[in-house]
């Protein structure tokens, strides 16, 4: 039998799970997925930072700390909510620039409008 440490690093498991767990090596060897607001767990590391896939018993040694790693949730962001420009005057012109070109497109379309009904 061998003692498992589960690191969740302010993450959350599902109940149940013990983070100090006593593991018989017949026992399963699927590893528990945690769960962080705004993340999504990748990977299960060990105490040297070599990634842990499952409970392999020639991997496992007693006492060993597995740590969840985790990377931004980027889906989590808001549909209605405009992206964000950042402040300031290089901004400002930016935005301008792109009034002006949205403005001279249209412009041109109606011109060639014109034409083709003067033809």
């Amino acid at each position: 039998m061998k003692t498992i440490i589960y690191d969740l690093d302010g993450g959350e498991i599902e109940k149940g799970v013990n983070l100090v767990t006593a593991w018989e090596e017949e026992s399963s060897r699927e590893l528990p997925v945690p769960a962080k607001e705004g993340y999504i767990f990748t990977k299960w590391v060990d105490n040297d930072g070599r990634r842990i896939f499952s409970l392999d018993p020639c991997r496992i040694r007693d006492g060993i700390t597995l740590t969840a790693c985790y990377t931004e949730d980027l889906t989590t962001i808001e549909d209605d909510v405009p992206p964000k420009r950042k402040g300031g005057r290089k901004a400002k012109e930016e935005v301008i620039i792109e009034d002006v070109l949205k403005d001279t497109f249209e412009e041109e379309i109606r011109e060639e409008e014109n034409i083709f009904e003067t033809i």
